[in-house]
């Protein structure tokens, strides 16, 4: 662990990078907070009252694509005025997701899989969840896709299988 960071909130249940700071969404209150890598303190608060639950994100050119655990889907969140639109991603449960440049992942809780969504929403591909199931985020680093196993306390890079 190379720094840890008092986070003064609570509930938090998502991450990500805002221009040089932190993205947290929080399910309770329902808010997605800027915050500050080395103080903690929150430097900007957009209120997610339009969404049920609150459970994850993925940072998509200049805007949150925030999951939605009742809805089943994303909300599309503009951190600058606060404006928000749903977007369908093509499976239900999404929890933190990931922006690959062309497509954004997310790992879902209510099936084992992972889905990848074109910026319209449409489906582009999907398949069955790495890490038996267990996978709680996904991060993109350019080249590859992580994939989060909060249960087995690991961080996985992850491929496509061969097909046979």
């Amino acid at each position: 662990m190379l720094k840890r960071l008092k986070l003064n909130v609570s509930n938090a249940c998502g991450i990500a990078w805002w221009d040089g700071a932190l993205a947290v969404t929080q399910s309770d209150p329902k808010r997605l907070l800027r915050v500050d890598p080395e103080t903690g303190a929150v430097l900007k608060e957009v209120a997610l009252d339009h969404m049920d639950d609150v459970i994850g994100l993925a940072k998509v050119n200049g805007s949150f694509w925030i999951g939605d655990g009742f809805m089943c889907t994303a909300s599309v969140v503009n951190p600058d005025t606060g404006e928000n639109r749903w977007m369908g991603i093509g499976a239900c449960g999404p929890i933190d997701g990931a922006f690959d440049g062309e497509g954004v992942w997310f790992c879902h809780f209510w099936a084992p899989v992972v889905t990848r969504s074109a910026l319209d929403g449409k489906l582009m591909e999907w398949g069955e969840a790495p890490l038996g199931g267990n996978c709680n985020g996904l991060a993109w680093d350019g080249k590859r896709l992580w994939a989060l196993d909060a249960k087995g306390g690991r961080i996985c890079a992850i491929q496509r299988a061969t097909r046979q």
